[in-house]
């Protein structure tokens, strides 16, 4: 894997196909992030009775247990990360900074 030195994309072959990548910097204050979670407990909710069922909710075979989150773990953080895309070069980085956008527009108060 090495880093062009005139378009500053990454470089690399995966099964002898050519891969292209482009390093996409996170904006101050946020992080990507691998996680494991565990889960050990299993939720196995009453049966609904005839007169509790709503016309408009039909029981599933997967609402029959409910898992919930013991503990999520970091297993390793980064502050950029690279896309890549087969034989050209990705144009998808900059859907990061959209969203980052977005979310920072939701949650900041309006003054």
């Amino acid at each position: 894997m090495a880093r062009s030195s005139n378009d500053g994309l990454w470089r690399a072959t995966l099964r002898g196909r050519a891969l292209l990548g482009e390093e996409v910097q996170l904006p101050e204050g946020y992080a990507i992030a691998m996680t494991t979670v565990t889960t050990n407990k299993t939720f196995s909710p009453p049966s609904p009775t005839s007169a509790s069922l709503s016309t408009f909710i039909t029981p599933t075979a997967e609402a029959d247990e409910i898992e919930t989150l013991d503990q999520v773990s970091i297993q390793a953080c980064a502050s950029r990360y690279v896309v890549w895309e087969h034989d050209k070069a990705p144009t998808a980085a900059a859907t990061i900074s959209q969203w980052v956008t977005l979310a920072q527009l939701i949650h900041t108060s309006s003054q």
